[in-house]
């Protein structure tokens, strides 16, 4: 039994219900991705929402276009409703040198939205209410 399917049973039993799941930043989990596009994982869980981790540790453009490419590997399943896809930030997305969250803002499609993480966008310098309005129509949850 893999851990999906562990974690669907604990929900099941103890009637907990999962709004949200990260998927790391990993270029070798594709096949993650694509069975998400198809929402076999989503399925498995119960679980409908699935987020896209910002990998904290990667701090450049490159991490940016990954993100990109992810999303459109679901978009198909976002624009069916069977999944949303939102990102998670970390403090290196608002460095003033190269503010990756306004460039993933732009880049990204309307259907993707934010889980604003009020901490870490304060230690980087924003203030997460500057956050809700920029992202406004786009966010899924404050962290």
């Amino acid at each position: 039994m893999d851990d999906a399917t562990k974690f669907a049973a604990v929900l099941k039993e103890t009637g907990l219900r999962a709004t949200g799941s990260h998927i790391e930043a990993d270029r070798s989990r594709r096949k993650n991705w694509m069975s998400l596009s198809k929402g076999e994982r989503a399925r498995d869980s119960g679980d409908w929402y699935r987020v896209r981790d910002s990998g904290a540790t990667k701090r450049s453009g490159g991490v940016l276009a990954s993100i990109c490419r992810d999303a459109e590997l679901v978009r198909g399943a976002v624009r069916e409703g069977r999944l949303t896809f939102y990102y998670h930030h970390h403090n290196f997305e608002f460095d003033p040198k190269f503010r990756a969250i306004d460039v993933l803002h732009d880049k990204l499609g309307k259907d993707v939205k934010l889980e604003i993480d009020c901490f870490w966008a304060s230690v980087g310098g924003t203030d997460p209410v500057n956050l809700i309005e920029q992202w406004n129509g786009r966010l899924f949850a404050l962290h």
